[in-house]
C-alpha cells in the first residue's frame, strides 16, 4: 500500500527507474520535470485583534502554491486563497472596521507565507510573491503621460 502523497508530514513516494548513465534512481512519471516544481500547501495562522473586551483570536485557513526551481521559490509565482469566518467577527464585535479587518488578513497572509518560503531556505533577501499586473488600458505601449486636450475659445 502506497502512503499519502501530500500534506504536512507524509513522505512523497513515487515509482523510479535507474538511470544507465549514472546509476541513479530518478523519478519517472507525467508529473516530472527537470526545471520546475509546483508546490501546493495549506496552512492555517492566527490573527489577534485587540477589542474592547479583550483579545479576539480568529483563525485563517490559507491554501498556497508556488513554483521552485533550483531548491529556490521562483519570483512571482505565489498564489493563494484564504478564509476566515468574517460574517461572525463583525456580527460579534460591530466595532471593529470591516475594512481595516480585511487588510489585516490580508497582511498577516502575506507575511506568513515570505515566512514560510524563508524558513524553508527558497527565499533570502527581498521576495515577490505574486506576479505583477501589467496595465491592460495601456494598449498603445506609449510611456508618455496622457495629454489634457481644452476645447478651442470662441471669438
Amino acid at each position: 500500500m502506497m502512503p499519502e502523497t501530500s500534506g504536512p508530514g507524509r513522505a512523497f513516494r513515487a515509482r523510479s527507474s535507474r538511470d544507465e548513465e549514472t546509476g541513479l534512481n530518478r523519478p519517472c512519471g507525467w508529473w516530472h520535470n527537470e526545471a520546475m516544481v509546483m508546490v501546493v500547501d495549506k496552512k492555517v495562522v492566527k490573527h489577534v485583534v485587540q477589542t474592547g473586551d479583550g483579545l479576539l483570536e480568529i483563525p485563517v485557513r490559507i491554501s498556497f502554491e508556488y513554483e521552485i526551481e533550483s531548491a529556490r521559490f521562483v519570483d512571482g509565482t505565489m498564489s493563494r486563497e484564504y478564509l476566515f469566518n468574517r460574517a461572525a467577527v463583525l456580527k460579534h464585535f460591530p466595532r471593529i472596521d470591516a475594512g481595516e479587518l480585511d487588510e489585516e488578513i490580508e497582511h498577516i497572509v502575506d507575511r506568513s507565507l515570505e515566512e514560510h518560503l524563508r524558513y524553508s531556505r527558497q527565499v533570502e533577501g527581498a521576495v515577490r510573491l505574486y506576479p505583477v499586473e501589467e496595465n491592460a488600458d495601456d494598449e498603445s505601449g506609449d510611456t508618455e503621460p496622457p495629454r489634457i486636450i481644452m476645447p478651442e475659445p470662441r471669438d
